[in-house]
């Protein structure tokens, strides 16, 4: 779900109406706001039950006068994002450094077994295909392999 203002009112709302029994002041309306309406758990979002007991808790933490309202600079948020989207892409390109090194080593290993492989693009299929080839074979092409076809990289369609 994207936590959109209009979604925060609407949950609002009902926590105002059905649950608290009152309007919510202000500064409570615009830390909600603050909380939920910005970045939220990026990429991937609060679902509305999730958006509805955040400001359920919130409103009672409020009301119960143990909650901290206090707001961050727009320049400190926008800094705190920024280090989480660098947290992202590092964590990202680490992975894609560990699948390219496991890449590397399973082709090196149909290498050492005499199998080598070619990428061509097939316009039916819209994407790249393995084609295996054996070195000791006259007709060269064994079978074509394509990746959606088999969940795990490492269990190769030939013996």
């Amino acid at each position: 779900m994207n936590n959109n203002k209009k979604d925060l009112r609407k949950l609002i709302k009902i926590n105002e109406e059905c649950i608290f029994h009152r309007k919510f002041p202000k500064k409570l309306r615009d830390y909600i706001f603050y909380e939920l309406g910005g970045y939220g758990p990026w990429p991937y979002g609060y679902s509305d039950d999730e958006l509805f007991s955040r400001i359920r808790g919130m409103a009672a933490s409020f009301f119960e006068g143990t909650l901290d309202i206090t707001m961050k600079e727009p320049i400190v948020l926008a800094e705190e994002h920024i280090g989480y989207l660098r947290d992202i892409y590092g964590d990202a390109m680490r992975e894609q450094e560990r699948l390219e090194s496991r890449v590397r080593k399973l082709e090196r290993e149909l290498e050492n077994n005499g199998i080598s492989i070619v990428y061509t693009y097939d316009e039916g299929l819209n994407g790249y295909v393995e084609n295996y080839y054996r070195s000791d074979d006259p007709e060269y092409l064994k079978l074509t392999y394509h990746p959606s076809n088999y969940t795990d990289r490492d269990e190769l369609p030939f013996s």
